[in-house]
Parts: C-alpha cells; sequence; structure tokens
C-alpha cells in the first residue's frame, strides 16, 4: 500500500503536474526499478566492482536532482540527461564489451530522453555532447581500449548481446508504455477543458474538419438568470468572499443543467445562460430547462437557510429558433445568437425576485404538472407587447 502510494505520488499528478514532469519521473521511476536488476546481473557476470556500483550512483544522482527539483521548484533536465549519459559511458567500458556488445545502441535512448525532455539551446548542447561521447568511446577502444571488459568466448559475447538487446526492448517497451499513458492523460484532460467550454458536437466538428459553421437551431429553449441587487451587494463583499459565492452558485447552477441535459453556454458577471435542444436535438427541452430553473431556484431557498450571505435571483425562459456558432479566432467562445436569446433576456428584466417567467409559447410546449400565474400582456423593450407567466412546481 505504501509502495503504490510513493509510486503514485512520484509518477505525479495530472491535475497539478506539467507533462514534463511527470515524464521526468517516469525515468526516475524506470532507474529505480531496474537498479537492482543491473546490480544482480552484473554480480552474476562477475563484471569489475565499477560496473555493480555504477547503478547505484546513477540512482542517487537522480534521486538527488529530483529531490532538489522539487525542493527548488525547478526542472534539472539538462543535468539528469547528462547522468544517464555517464551512465552509458560507463557501462561501454566496464560493462557489455563496446561496441562489440552492441552498447552504442543505449545511445539511442540518452537521445530519446533529451529530445522529450529537452528544448531549445539545451537540447542542441545535449546532443553535440552525445556525439563527441559515442565517437570519443570508440576511436578510445580503436585505439586502444585495454580497460574495456573482453569477452572470453564467442558464447559469452553472443549472450551478452542477447540480453543487452532483451534489456532494451524491455527497457524500450516499458517507457513507451509509460509514456504514452501519461500523454493519453494529458489528452483528456485537454479534451476536458474543451468540453468546460464548447459542446461535444462542435469540439467533434473542430477535430474532423479544423473549423465550424454557424448553424441554426430549431425547438431550442433558452434560460436567463441574474442575481437580484447583485451591484450593491458586491460592492460591500471583499474580493475572495465575492469570487467564492459565486464560484459555489454558478457552479451548482452547472451541475443541475448537465443533470437535465441542458447545456451551460456561459456567465456574464452574475449573469448566467444556459440552453436546451442544441446542439443535440432534445424533444422535451422545455420541461427539461423548466425543471432545471425550478431546481435552481430551490437550491438558492436551501443556501439561503444556511448561508449568511443571502441571494435572491430571476430567471427567464422563452423557446424558438437560435443561431449557434463559434466566436472568436484564438480564444475560442461558443455563443447562442437570435431573437429567441434577447426575448428570454427581457423576459429575465420582467422577471421578479425568486420567479420563473416563461413566455406564452413555452406555457404551450409545457404540460398540466406546473402550475401557472397569469401576468397578463406586458410591454416588452423591442417586441411590443407579450403574455408572460409564472410557472412553479404543482404542490
Amino acid at each position: 500500500m505504501i509502495q503504490n502510494e510513493l509510486i503514485k505520488k512520484l509518477k505525479g499528478s495530472v491535475q497539478t503536474d506539467e507533462l514534463e514532469r511527470r515524464i521526468y519521473n517516469i525515468f526516475l521511476l524506470v532507474v529505480i526499478i531496474f537498479t537492482p536488476l543491473s546490480i544482480i546481473g552484473n554480480i552474476i557476470q562477475r563484471l569489475h566492482i565499477i560496473a555493480i556500483i555504477s547503478p547505484v550512483v546513477l540512482m542517487l544522482i537522480m534521486i538527488s536532482l529530483y529531490y532538489f527539483s522539487m525542493k527548488k521548484n525547478l526542472m534539472f533536465k539538462f543535468f539528469f540527461c547528462c547522468a544517464f549519459l555517464a551512465f552509458i559511458a560507463v557501462q561501454w567500458v566496464y560493462n557489455g564489451g563496446g561496441s562489440s556488445g552492441g552498447m552504442q545502441y543505449f545511445f539511442i535512448w540518452t537521445f530519446i530522453t533529451a529530445t522529450i525532455l529537452l528544448r531549445g539551446k539545451k537540447l542542441i548542447i545535449y546532443v553535440i555532447l552525445n556525439c563527441i561521447i559515442l565517437l570519443g568511446l570508440l576511436i578510445y577502444e580503436h585505439l586502444d581500449g585495454s580497460l574495456i571488459v573482453q569477452y572470453h568466448d564467442k558464447t559469452s559475447r553472443l549472450t551478452d548481446i542477447i540480453l543487452s538487446a532483451s534489456f532494451t526492448f524491455i527497457l524500450a517497451s516499458f517507457m513507451i508504455k509509460l509514456i504514452y499513458a501519461e500523454i493519453d492523460k494529458e489528452r483528456r484532460k485537454s479534451e476536458q477543458l474543451l468540453l468546460n467550454i464548447l459542446p461535444k458536437k462542435v469540439i467533434k466538428e473542430l477535430k474532423e474538419k479544423g473549423n465550424t459553421s454557424p448553424e441554426i437551431f430549431r425547438n431550442v429553449t433558452v434560460l436567463f438568470s441574474d442575481i437580484v441587487g447583485f451591484t450593491d451587494i458586491s460592492t460591500k463583499l471583499p474580493v475572495e468572499t465575492l469570487i467564492s459565492e459565486l464560484n459555489d452558485i454558478f457552479t451548482t447552477f452547472d451541475v443541475i443543467i448537465e443533470k437535465h441535459s441542458c447545456e451551460r453556454i456561459k456567465t456574464i458577471g452574475d449573469a448566467y445562460l444556459a440552453v436546451c435542444g442544441l446542439p443535440e436535438i432534445n424533444a422535451n427541452h422545455c420541461k427539461n430547462l423548466v425543471d432545471a430553473a425550478t431546481e435552481m431556484m430551490d437550491f438558492i431557498k436551501d443556501r439561503n437557510m444556511t448561508n449568511t450571505i443571502k441571494w435572491q435571483i430571476r430567471i427567464g425562459i422563452h423557446t424558438g429558433n437560435v443561431i449557434g456558432s463559434i466566436v472568436g479566432i484564438k480564444k475560442y467562445i461558443y455563443d447562442i445568437f437570435g431573437d429567441t436569446v434577447n426575448t428570454a433576456s427581457r423576459l429575465e428584466n420582467l422577471s421578479e425576485p425568486m420567479k420563473i417567467n416563461i413566455s406564452l409559447d413555452v406555457m404551450k410546449e409545457l404540460s398540466n404538472s406546473y402550475k401557472y400565474e397569469d401576468r397578463g400582456v406586458l410591454e416588452v423593450k423591442g417586441k411590443n407587447k407579450m403574455q408572460m407567466f409564472f410557472v412553479s412546481p404543482l404542490p
């Protein structure tokens, strides 16, 4: 249990740690796991004492770099890669018979490591250093090579080559699997962030086509909500408290909206805009959104019973056709437009505290399971006169 928690902590969190940090941690995890195996293998082969202790030294260097990177909030990626390179150089001389044992192929992994972890000038410097060390070892082996471990016979050499190839394959598979898993987590994290600002259908269209076109949606219900007296109350509250209150209210609204198969479009200050019936068609768009509005009201009432700060909201709901489209090029925002949206906003303005104000069109779509309070015909800016109702669930 403790080991699992340690490994989980070492690998990092997809929510709090950047991708490079998590991959950096994976390399350290690989070193720690394979160090005991390297030591045992070197002892069995009765190799030089330097070959036996070099994995331990590498692991200690990696752990030290990891410790300082966490302590100082820095990532010693370049030193990490250099330590990896130094380890391969030592193994070349004291373990694996140099190029005869295929040690040059391990330099591929030092290059892969650097490519993943380093950027810009550091990567260029490391690649040059990698090439110089590899070339230097090859020249040294060709001119002298007295320190390089020699094989007793062809069988020993073949055995070591097979073991080295197997080790490289296992190490490569293990690291690729872990890195792929981290990249997949990052992809899902990015997709979740997109889902927070764009509908799923729009995201799919962006992935497939690279752009999205404005679309007319018919039979859509729109909800507008705002907080009564928000400006006056907000001037009396500390900024942190105000943001915390809005965050709590809107987060719960989001949960309620999603529960009723609706879609939150955006918030503007204390205003909250949601729809039902787009981008996916929903035959119960009016009922779903009215049910969501009722639950939003109930939440505010319950919250006021225990919270020191009392809030009241107004809600307006209208149904009809809307236009949905992405606005902007660099910072995508999905928004809706049209007369239906404007009318819902007017209905919200003409509503009363803790009341849900709906149009005649919405009432016609609803069943008799609601209680209606006829408000008569009221003047609506830009719409002349409209008949509207307060709606609430039956007792």
